[in-house]
């Protein structure tokens, strides 16, 4: 696999994104960030009505790739996840 990777000193946000189930995670995520300073992205769901937490991972995975963020965490009803960039575009 070929790894896509960016200049990581241009970007030092985080990419946020969750289900339905995790926004009130997310959202305590969030104040973290606030009170540390740290620049934050989010990516959705912006409410805790029923959604396909794909629709927003994706656009977050869209974020790393593409250099808008840093770093991607994820947070849905099962799981959280970390995303760094050098982990994503793979190409086979």
């Amino acid at each position: 696999h070929l790894l896509y990777t960016h200049n990581y000193m241009e970007t030092k946000i985080v990419g946020l994104a969750s289900d339905h189930a995790a926004f009130p995670l997310k959202e305590f995520v969030k104040q973290y960030l606030e009170e540390k300073g740290i620049q934050y992205k989010d990516y959705g769901t912006y409410t805790e009505d029923s959604c396909n937490y794909a629709t927003y991972g994706h656009l977050l995975a869209e974020g790393v790739e593409n250099g808008e963020v840093l770093l991607g965490l994820t947070a849905e009803h099962k799981a959280c996840r970390a995303i760094p960039a050098e982990f994503t575009d793979r190409t086979e």
